[in-house]
Order: structure tokens, then sequence, then C-alpha cells
């Protein structure tokens, strides 16, 4: 038996280093300070994670160094924080208003509330109630046969279940996953899933197309959430199973400004605005936005040199991102917007 050779060996940081120098054309000057980025955020995360959008022809744009690629990586997660952290108070906000109307309407008992009666058999037969039922009591309880009952797994439910003598729907959805709140407001009945569409959106607006919007717009969100935490490549994700309804949105944003040019809702603008939507408060949009616009100004040394790099990585990433050379006149509308509400 011949011995295996492997086509990706282990390389020390010096050995790649010079197959980035050598192979891959990447500027590098400081060999300590890329042995820094290297050892820090991986050579995956720092050259596999953006080369199909900062090579040609199998070599990085004439120039590039991996000090650019380093500040470009550093912006490109603080972009990323802040859609994850607004992503989950979409999530908590999404899943309180549904447990409102879920106990108001069937109880707070959960063997009420989830009783088969009340939600629909399926969603386009795509979406089954029993299915996600046994997904939902799975995730957080398991049956103990030494015992011969169920042991619940998670707070807040196992304290629910060991001290109170039910579980109302506002403590079991904290540990369901977004997704199988999205497939309950998706089995919702007509009347009940009206009801939650209209404490998430208050515009006047057809019920359908209201609900359409909300749940293409959670799963959006959502999609674009879980490529953040689980460390895959954000800024060419596109997001191609659930796109924002188009008329609905631009009927929403209200803005010809923000939505000319645009033949389809599917990018991370499309999910900020979902964001900017599904926030409601004033106070909540404005945060989000703001954040944003203090990322793409930081000058944390003050300095002139600082304020191109950043000016080069926002000019590279809304290119990339297909945020669109205007984002940041996109932005400042945004915040108009909301403070002449």
């Amino acid at each position: 038996m011949g011995i295996l050779i492997y086509d990706k060996p282990f390389k020390t940081y010096d050995e790649q280093i010079n197959h980035l120098k050598d192979d891959y054309g990447l500027s590098i000057t400081d060999t300590d300070f890329a042995k820094y980025v290297l050892s820090t955020f991986s050579y995956y995360d720092i050259i596999n994670g953006y080369q199909e959008c900062m090579m040609i022809n199998g070599k990085f744009r004439q120039g590039l160094s991996i000090d650019y690629l380093h500040f470009f990586h550093l912006f490109d997660k603080g972009f990323q924080n802040i859609i994850f952290k607004n992503s989950l108070i979409i999530e908590n906000s999404f899943k309180t208003k549904l447990a409102a109307v879920i106990a108001k309407n069937y109880g707070v008992d959960m063997n009420d509330y989830l009783d088969n009666k009340n939600f629909k058999y399926t969603h386009k037969g795509k979406i089954f109630f029993p299915k996600v039922k046994e997904e939902i009591l799975k995730g957080i309880r398991f049956f103990d046969k030494q015992s011969n009952r169920y042991i619940y797994t998670n707070q807040p439910t196992k304290h629910y279940f060991e001290n109170h003598n039910h579980i109302p729907p506002w403590i079991l959805l904290k540990n369901i996953s977004f997704g199988n709140s999205i497939n309950l407001y998706s089995l919702l009945k007509p009347e009940d899933k009206e009801e939650v569409s209209d404490s998430i959106i208050a515009a006047s607006i057809p019920v359908n197309s209201k609900m359409a919007f909300i749940t293409s717009s959670v799963n959006l969100i959502r999609a674009f959430r879980n490529v953040i935490a689980h460390n895959l490549k954000f800024v060419t994700f596109h997001q191609n199973k659930y796109l924002l309804p188009f008329d609905t949105t631009k009927s929403l944003i209200n803005d010809e400004i923000l939505t000319a040019d645009i033949t389809k809702f599917n990018n991370v603008y499309a999910c900020i605005l979902a964001i900017h939507v599904l926030l409601g408060h004033p106070i909540l949009k404005t945060k989000f936005l703001y954040d944003i616009y203090t990322l793409i100004a930081d000058n944390p040394d003050n300095s002139k040199e600082y304020k191109m790099i950043q000016a080069l990585i926002c000019n590279d990433y809304f290119f990339i991102t297909d945020l669109g050379s205007n984002f940041i006149d996109k932005l400042i509308h945004l915040l108009d917007n909301i403070r002449s509400q």
C-alpha cells in the first residue's frame, strides 16, 4: 500500500506566509504582524473567507496586503455583530408576541395550547404540526424509564416543570428554536395568525401581504443569523429561498430612494430592511442604524491613514455584499425618515 500524500498538509506560519507571498501574490512586509493575524484569526477566515471576492485568476489583487485583509475582516465581524445582536431582538420580540396570542386564546397549560385542534395540520404541505410538536417536546425533555417520568433538561422550562404546575407558552418558547417558533406561526389558524401579525406590524396593508412579509423576513433574518453563528462566509451570502415580497417591501419602506434599482430583496440589504421594519419602535430602529453608521465612520486613532483604509474597506464591502455604493446615503435617509415621524 502506498503512502497517502495529503493535499492539505500542515504548514507552519512561516510556510503559510511564503505560500501567500509566492503563490497568491499577497503583500506581506511585516512577518511578525502576519504571524499574529494568522495565529489569531486563522488562515481559513482571513484567506479562504475572502479569496473569492479578493482574488483574480488565483492571485490576490495587485498590491493587496495582509494588513488590509485583517482590517477588512474586523470590519466584516463588526458588521455581522450588529446584524446578529438585532436578530436576537427580533427573535425575542417575535416569540413574545406569538406566546401572548397563544396564551390569550388557548390558555397557559402546555397540554391545552399545544393541542392539535388549535393549529392547522399542515402549512402548504411542507410543515406539519405533529412533526413540529414532536421536535419541540424532544428539545425540552426526555422520558426516563427508571423513574417513569419526563425529565426536563433546559432552563427555564426545567424550573417551571419542577416548581410550578404548568409551563406557559412564553416560557416554552424560550427553549425552542427560532425555526420552530416560525413554524408555529405558520401553522396558526388564520384568525390567530392575523392577530400575531397585527401585533408585529401595525401598518395598514392587506393582512395576507403582512403575513407573507413576516414569514419571509423572519426566515431571511434567521438564515443570515445562522451564517454568522456558524462562522460561514457572510459577505457573499444571498438567501434565495426566502426573498422579501417585492411589492409589500416597497410599500412598507415607502421611500423610492431606499428601494430604487432593486430587482429582488435577498441580500444583506434586504436583511437590514427586514430588521428595520420588524424592530418596530423608533428607538430600536435608530440604535440599529446608528450602530452601522458608527462602524462605518470608526477611526480609533483619528488618523488620515486609517480614515483612508476605512474608506477603501467600505467601498469594497458595499460592492461585495451588494449594499451598493450609495449605502451610506440610504442609511442617513433611513435615519432621517425615523426622525421625521
